[in-house]
């Protein structure tokens, strides 16, 4: 996988790796690369050096909507959050360097009983004081994603913008959410359960968080009523659902911004209107 990175890709991850020197550990040799890992905005590598291994995270180059580099490093500095966030090590603008945790990605089929744990980690991250930054409007963040000039705005973009926005939720509380909680984003350890990938993480809704959540891993309503049960918060199950359907078109337009395909967007789009 690292084989077929482009140049630009080992250009920066040399600059990344380079920085070790400046990393607040006693490494005796420069890291290694190890491997590349997953993920679908950034690019991570594995190295290591010595008996310690480190994740190198490059931020996408990408504007894409809803990033908050700085709502990002403020949860990661947050003590409230050290055994459920990822353990940083060095931060810069182009990337960030943190411990690496071994570990296999959250699979709802094969880790339903970890609901519960994730229900009360995720109750923890809201129930911190919410940092000074500003809040993020789930209904203005779309309006970002329909303002780019790459989204062509047609009928049926407009019907599902119609679609969403009828009937909003009321609630106007708002706590620091990590925004992006697809299975990706979840590691499960030996030791517990990892939270990855803070730099969607914004002040908004704590229902908004959780349908994230919940519609990435397809929750039925019977699981998603016992996740709220062990999160205790103010979340119903109504304006979850409503703002799942809010995700759904955001990711839509997401995916058109990644990939540049209007022929896909234009048959989730459809999809997305039968299903209502």
């Amino acid at each position: 996988m690292v084989k077929k990175a482009s140049r630009t890709i080992h250009a920066r991850l040399k600059i990344a790796v380079d920085s070790w020197v400046q990393w607040p550990h006693e490494l005796t040799e420069r890291p290694r690369l190890e491997r590349q890992l997953g993920g679908a905005s950034n690019s991570t590598f594995l190295v290591i050096s010595g008996e310690k291994a480190f994740a190198i995270r490059l931020n996408t180059q990408q504007l894409l909507p809803g990033l908050n580099r700085t709502a990002e490093r403020w949860a990661l500095g947050q003590s409230g959050l050290s055994n459920i966030v990822p353990s940083l090590v060095y931060w810069a603008p182009e990337f960030i360097v943190s411990t690496y945790q071994q570990g296999e990605q959250f699979d709802l089929a094969r880790h339903s009983e970890l609901l519960p744990k994730i229900a009360c980690q995720l109750a923890q991250v809201h129930s911190l004081p919410v940092p000074e930054l500003p809040e993020l409007d789930p209904f203005a963040h779309l309006s970002d994603y329909l303002e780019n000039r790459q989204i062509v705005r047609n009928e049926l973009l407009n019907l599902c913008e119609a679609s969403v926005r009828k009937n909003r939720p009321t609630s106007k509380v708002c706590r620091l959410c990590h925004n992006d909680l697809n299975p990706g984003n979840i590691l499960v350890t030996t030791t517990g359960i990892v939270f990855l990938d803070w730099e969607y993480a914004n002040v908004t809704s704590p229902a908004f968080d959780i349908a994230v959540f919940a519609a990435t891993q397809g929750l039925t309503n019977q699981q998603l009523e016992t996740f709220l049960d062990f999160y205790g918060g103010t979340a119903n199950i109504a304006s979850v659902k409503y703002y799942q359907r809010l995700y759904g078109l955001l990711e839509i337009l997401w995916w058109r911004l990644k990939t540049g395909n209007q022929e896909a967007m234009e048959n989730a789009l459809a999809q997305f209107l039968d299903e209502r």
